[in-house]
């Protein structure tokens, strides 16, 4: 039986905690279908519609404070030590909770800097401080920035293994992609058939495709055009394929030759031979601790 992913980041996040001395990481989320917090798939693992509250402490207590009706989920799954579910006042358990933990620090999730660290909504955030309102707990409030920034950015052997097969489907998407263009392809036709080999490969792309034929378009974030691919242009493509959530994120180029051309022009020669020693360069000097 495969290790539970969602299981291991939370005893990854007890780690963390103690390595930050934060007593409480409180994640406070509803309707999460609509507005998901972003770390709902990494260390919550089911979708709730009440009114909820994950706590993980430092000391190692989990506990789930679920509406009733979306409570058998994570009994069922056993990631939190303690899930309580509530029938009407939610408020009242979740101060009964934290005054049970007494934290000295409660981490909740909004940051200015990282998306992936504010899904707390600021209605959700008033709420909870209506909630907490009279108590010392208002006064310790910290942001959760730093413990979701090291909870994905440390990577266990599982998620590396996922991330990487992510990455051999885009490799492999590109190999059968670049063997089927042609010129007088349109950008969009190209996005495409790129989006067709993913499908066909089991996946599926995991942000829009971008394709840009030569200079005829934006070579930042728009969409594929009608501009179509001809003889002496530069394709661009960036694109990546998403397995089980976890993403890839390639960027290709390819020179399609005019008649009279037996290879690309030197200055694209020079120019890829450049970035090409830049990237072998400076994976040398990457090593931990660097």
């Amino acid at each position: 039986m495969g290790i539970d992913l969602v299981q291991a980041k939370i005893e990854q996040t007890i780690e963390i905690l103690n390595e930050l001395d934060i007593d409480l990481w409180l994640i406070f989320c509803r309707e999460s279908s609509m507005m998901a917090d972003p770390v709902m798939d990494l260390v919550v693992g089911h979708q709730v519609v009440w009114q909820s509250a994950f706590f993980i402490t430092k000391d190692g207590d989990t506990l789930a404070l679920v509406g009733n009706y979306d409570a058998a989920n994570f009994k069922k799954s056993r990631r939190y030590l303690d899930v309580q579910p509530y029938v009407q006042d939610c408020g009242k358990e979740i101060r009964r909770a934290i005054k049970k933990f007494n934290p000295r620090k409660i981490a909740l999730n909004y940051s200015v800097n990282d998306n992936a660290a504010d899904g707390l909504t600021h209605g959700m955030f008033l709420l909870l401080m209506e909630y907490l309102k009279g108590t010392p707990y208002v006064e310790r409030i910290v942001s959760s920035e730093e413990i979701i920034s090291l909870l994905r950015g440390r990577k266990i052997m599982q998620e590396i293994e996922q991330i990487a097969s992510a990455a051999l489907m885009a490799t492999e998407c590109w190999r059968e992609s670049i063997e089927q263009i042609r010129v007088n392809m349109t950008e969009i036709d190209i996005a495409r058939l790129i989006d067709y080999n993913l499908r066909r490969m089991g996946t599926v792309n995991s942000f829009d495709t971008i394709v840009n034929a030569g200079a005829k378009s934006s070579p930042g974030h728009g969409s594929p055009t009608e501009a179509v691919l001809l003889p002496g242009d530069l394709l661009h493509i960036d694109f990546g394929a998403r397995v089980n959530g976890f993403c890839s994120d390639l960027q290709r180029l390819a020179y399609f030759r005019r008649e009279n051309e037996s290879r690309p022009p030197a200055k694209l020669i020079k120019a890829f031979n450049k970035v090409k020693n830049i990237i072998e360069e400076t994976a040398k000097l990457y090593r931990p601790g660097v």
